[in-house]
């Protein structure tokens, strides 16, 4: 188990640590940004001590220390200890271990992870297996797959685990939530309750749930236009009642309205009581949010993973 000290000074570092700009001729260098650290780091392979300047694509492995990576245009990305990462231009690609990013979107096992202002803070972390978790300790990050179709939106103080199944984005999608009309429409949406992503749902149960929680099972329809507010369009080939959630109001103004968890949510952490399928990604909500997800470990696997 990482050591609670360090666990602290990595935390006091990211909050407090001031920009750390990049000169003029190591910009002109082609260096995208620094990387520095308290101790010893490798970078691109070679055994660095103290600070290091980046080329685009250079990979930054820790071992007993931890290190910080200032961009140019102030994105921020912080390693834990036993981590391993490529940093980019515009992206960084966790490969094992844990990162804490602001300003810039993490991509993990082709998954990208996108903070969705500049004060959001997120943190990724990933055994280097098909299994990984985001947490958001500031703001919120949107979780996208490879086509960039949205897969979770993880609110502030939550976080989710994430592990990639064999069955492929092909496979049929399961959420579940409350079934509502939009109103003075034949539409309906859901707001899933582990992943906050609104839906448009279609199929031949659905109207007879409405203002019922559910668990749909369907596929994504990725040649439909949803309804403004919902993410995509999802086709019922099977319904469940949820005999243990809760009903809602039949109908909203608008999709953006739909009853869901992402409100309560905030600051709490979610119950991780159900798992939501998304194109052939399993997704959980972490109990206890935050502190769940931000465990750290001095050996090679992280902490605090979630199998969904």
């Amino acid at each position: 188990m990482f050591h609670r000290s360090r666990v602290a000074a990595f935390v006091s570092v990211f909050a407090t640590a001031t920009c750390l700009c990049i000169g003029g001729s190591t910009a002109s260098s082609g260096a995208i940004g620094l990387a520095t650290t308290q101790g010893v780091f490798t970078v691109d392979n070679a055994q660095v001590q103290g600070n290091a300047a980046l080329l685009d694509g250079s990979l930054i492995q820790t071992s007993q220390n931890p290190s910080q990576v200032t961009l140019q245009g102030g994105a921020r990305v912080d390693l834990a200890t036993q981590s391993t990462s490529r940093i980019y231009r515009d992206h960084v690609v966790l490969e094992k271990g844990v990162s804490r990013a602001k300003g810039v979107p993490v991509v993990v096992n082709g998954l990208k992870v996108v903070p969705t202002d500049a004060s959001s803070v997120i943190q990724v972390s990933t055994d280097g297996t098909k299994r990984f978790s985001v947490g958001a300790t500031n703001g919120r990050a949107s979780v996208l797959n490879s086509k960039g179709a949205l897969i979770a939106e993880v609110m502030r103080g939550s976080a989710m685990s994430f592990a990639q199944t064999d069955a492929g984005a092909g496979a049929p999608s399961q959420i579940t939530g409350c079934v509502q009309r939009i109103r003075g429409t034949s539409n309906y949406v859901i707001r899933d309750e582990t992943t906050n992503v609104i839906y448009q749902v279609q199929g031949p149960d659905v109207e007879a749930n409405v203002g019922k929680s559910v668990q749909i099972t369907g596929s994504l329809d990725t040649t439909a236009t949803p309804v403004t507010g919902s993410s995509q369009v999802i086709h019922e080939t099977a319904l469940t009642p949820n005999t243990s959630g809760k009903s809602c109001r039949s109908d909203v103004a608008a999709a953006a309205d739909a009853a869901g968890a992402a409100a309560a949510a905030v600051g709490g952490g979610i119950s991780g009581a159900t798992i939501a399928i998304v194109a052939g990604v399993a997704v959980a909500g972490i109990v206890g949010g935050l502190a769940a997800a931000g465990t750290f470990s001095s050996g090679n696997n992280v902490s605090g993973q979630v199998s969904p």
